[in-house]
């Protein structure tokens, strides 16, 4: 009748850096400093807010003409099934827009040109990345890909639809 787990302690404590927002200049090293499979993975969560599963399986398709922001992304998410209207800002459709991987079905390839076999080696190829550099302390402790998500979300909440301006 009631909650046997009551009174234990948890076996796992959260990592207060997990998640957290990206300062604009890791965002800039990180940038700089990533291969083109790993710096698309990190465009995408940074200036769309795409979950990995997302960018592992993100097409071609469904990057299209908007009358409002030239570009934009229309796809239905994995996770939940949802319709999404993301608009590419200008610093996301410039990066896009200069991928030479255009005749692929999907935007984020690995470096052979090949697509990712699973979300779980996209996220493993960004991760070990953000952990070498970590490393050489061009970003701090807890540099995540989903952080970038993070960034992105906090972004939109300040600025609204003008996200992307004030951060490069």
């Amino acid at each position: 009748k009631g909650n046997p787990a009551l009174g234990m302690d948890r076996g796992h404590k959260a990592d207060p850096n997990a998640n957290r927002e990206w300062s604009p200049a890791e965002w800039a090293d990180a940038r700089r400093l990533a291969p083109r499979e790993v710096c698309t993975a990190m465009m995408l969560a940074r200036y769309a807010g795409f979950r990995g599963q997302t960018i592992a399986r993100l097409q071609w398709k469904t990057y299209q003409d908007d009358p409002d922001f030239g570009k934009c992304f229309r796809h239905t998410a994995k996770k939940n099934d949802e319709q999404s209207y993301v608009p590419a800002v200008p610093l996301l459709r410039n990066y896009v827009d200069a991928l030479p991987v255009r005749h692929l079905e999907f935007i984020a390839v690995r470096d052979d040109g090949t697509p990712w076999p699973s979300e779980k080696l996209l996220q493993a190829t960004v991760s070990h990345f953000l952990r070498s550099i970590e490393a050489t302390s061009a970003v701090d402790p807890g540099a995540t890909m989903h952080g970038l998500r993070v960034t992105y979300a906090a972004e939109r909440k300040q600025f609204g639809q003008q996200i992307g301006k004030f951060q490069g």
